[in-house]
């Protein structure tokens, strides 16, 4: 029961997000510039990428080489194209 509860607490928060980012593309903005909103959107997509690797892939009970590698991945990509989001 209790892992039942972590996931549906996890999907429910992917699927919070989910909507954030929906909210806050460059088609549906809510003020502020686009670059703005789509760096939070990308923000938001890695994260989430982060939570279904480490929850429904079961990276959190892999070797831990892999799961740094993982994290690893996802930081220098995200803050890569964040930045050029940004720039």
């Amino acid at each position: 029961m209790h892992a039942q509860r972590i996931l549906l607490i996890t999907w429910t928060g992917l699927i919070a997000a989910t909507l954030v980012s929906w909210l806050l593309g460059a088609e549906h903005a809510l003020g502020g510039p686009p670059a703005a909103g789509a760096a939070v959107a990308l923000v938001l997509g890695f994260a989430k990428a982060r939570i279904v690797g480490r929850t429904f892939m079961e990276i959190s009970t892999a070797p831990s080489a892999l799961r740094w590698t993982f994290d690893l991945w996802i930081v220098v990509v995200a803050t890569t194209l964040v930045v050029l989001v940004l720039a």
